[in-house]
């Protein structure tokens, strides 16, 4: 669900951010929008 309300902000939801102290962190784990909702 998470994926899909990223999408429908123009957000990509595989996007990975990092922490000041460089850590990846992922938008989102293995999600992927639901079709049928955009």
């Amino acid at each position: 669900m998470t994926a899909t309300v990223l999408d429908l902000m123009g957000i990509d939801p595989h996007q990975i951010l990092h922490t000041p102290l460089g850590r990846p962190i992922p938008l989102v784990d293995d999600g992927r929008p639901i079709t049928e909702l955009t």
